[in-house]
């Protein structure tokens, strides 16, 4: 049977801009957790990549950052929301990853996502479908997105948390792509920041 996206190519570039953005807040989240921990980035990236599931990832996020010193109850609720919004897109995100797309009889300029579901019979289809807009799936991107920056947010904060406790006065730069669209000078400030002991 043929896939659909085959013949749609703003849905599959939509579809796979999600998918990767997604992933990039997979990997802020690890580095999140590494924080929390003490770990290294490549032991909290190996360890939290060991964690299949979304409920998974949460609850382990939540607890490292219960008993982490370097986390305070402000951190907490902080970091509770972003994780309370991460689940829910990562529903959002598995039904456009997990599920098959198809097209109805007589309808093949409209795609379907073909949901999973029980049925009472054999020999009946088991699935429902579901319309699949391109405008939905960018929507979706453009949460995934800012939860992304929210969790780099988030890790900036702790970062500069810590800085400040060991003396340092440290802030993060503007990114070329914040000054863009801020209309500074990409080239007016390090990409290292200013660090002063």
């Amino acid at each position: 049977m043929p896939n659909p996206i085959d013949d749609n190519e703003k849905l599959a570039i939509a579809i796979g801009r999600a998918i990767s953005h997604w992933a990039h807040a997979e990997v802020h989240l690890a580095i999140v957790f590494g924080q929390l921990t003490g770990m290294d980035h490549t032991m909290a990236v190996t360890v939290f990549r060991m964690l299949r599931s979304v409920p998974s990832q949460k609850e382990a996020l939540l607890s490292v950052a219960r008993v982490s010193i370097r986390c305070d109850e402000q951190d907490l609720a902080t970091l509770s929301a972003i994780l309370t919004d991460y689940g829910e897109l990562a529903g959002k995100r598995n039904e456009i990853a997990h599920n098959p797309l198809g097209w109805a009889p007589g309808e093949e300029q409209k795609i379907y996502r073909m949901k999973r579901e029980k049925v009472s019979k054999p020999g009946l289809f088991p699935y429902s479908r579901d319309l699949v807009k391109v405008a939905d799936v960018e929507a979706l991107t453009a949460n995934i997105k800012t939860l992304v920056g929210r969790i780099l947010k988030f890790h900036r904060g702790l970062t500069e948390k810590q800085l400040k406790a060991a003396g340092m006065n440290f802030s993060f730069p503007i990114l070329p792509s914040q000054q863009r669209s801020s209309g500074q000078n990409p080239q007016s400030s390090g990409l290292l920041g200013d660090l002063k002991e």
